[in-house]
């Protein structure tokens, strides 16, 4: 396989995050009772501040263009916004069914002074793409380091702020010795636990646990020979540490992978260090 085919499929996998996040995530406009200012925000904050107006659009712009044209002013009046929706939501009655002018006025402020408690809800499929720094150099006794990638799908059970989860990642690392290029891959398969928290749209994340990577392996055979008389073990396990931080939808992850045993036999244990962009659903 050809290197320009090698990125083209690797661009190619990293536009799927975009494309499924772009599909899930949708906007509302709102009228914050705090500030009396129309907003925009994403269809699942939930905060007890905020009267929806009109929800379910696909994109920011297109809210903000309805916005425009309905609240030209950028403001509203929380009070009446809420005796609009009431209204919609119960008709004038007949004199025959109508209740006295005292219930009426008591329910109407019961549901406008007591904010109802909306149940936090964690989005617990994510797909990464991370930029990576590694020591392959140091494995395979080439004389200089590059880059790395990776790719990942992960999914985290239960929707309390105490978490476990599962995955599989795609990693390529990308070398330099003396005039040759050449890339290496291995899949690792995550097993963690963590905590998160939620406070209004911030969402930060601290987790660790375990790869299980597959051996070490070249796209192009005429590279194994940088392996030498060494052989590449069929399974390595590694420990990782990392945190995310972001909103419920797009997050940045950093963290570390330091190796346990061996990649290959009597050399060094492979670390890694990581950055990118963690997509939810």
């Amino acid at each position: 396989m050809s290197k320009s085919k090698r990125l083209a499929i690797l661009f190619s996998i990293a536009f799927i995050p975009l494309i499924l996040f772009s599909q899930q995530l949708t906007y509302k406009v709102v009228c914050d009772k705090k500030d009396h200012k129309i907003k925009i925000v994403e269809s699942t904050n939930h905060s007890p501040d905020l009267i929806p107006l009109k929800a379910g659009f696909p994109f920011a712009p297109v809210a903000r263009k309805w916005a425009d044209e309905n609240y030209p002013s950028g403001t509203c009046d929380p009070e009446k916004v809420l005796q609009d929706i009431k209204q919609s939501q119960n008709p004038p009655q007949t004199s025959t069914t109508q209740q006295p002018p005292q219930q009426q006025n008591t329910g109407t402020v019961t549901q406008s002074t007591i904010p109802v408690k909306q149940k936090k809800k964690y989005k617990n499929t994510s797909i990464s793409g991370l930029f990576l720094s590694h020591n392959v150099d140091k494995v395979l006794g080439v004389e200089d380091q590059n880059f790395g990638a990776d790719i990942g799908l992960e999914q985290i059970f239960g929707q309390k702020d105490y978490y476990g989860g599962i995955g599989a990642h795609f990693n390529v690392y990308y070398l330099k010795h003396a005039s040759d290029k050449f890339e290496t891959y291995l899949f690792k398969f995550p097993v963690f636990g963590g905590y998160r928290f939620t406070h209004n749209n911030l969402q930060v994340a601290f987790d660790a646990g375990f790869f299980i990577s597959t051996k070490l392996s070249f796209f192009d055979e005429e590279y194994e020979r940088f392996l030498r008389d060494d052989q590449a073990k069929s399974t390595s396990f590694s420990f990782f540490p990392r945190v995310r931080v972001g909103s419920r939808g797009i997050q940045l992850e950093a963290g570390a992978q330091f190796g346990i045993t061996d990649v290959v036999e009597n050399r060094d244990k492979l670390n890694v260090y990581f950055v990118g962009l963690r997509f939810c659903f």
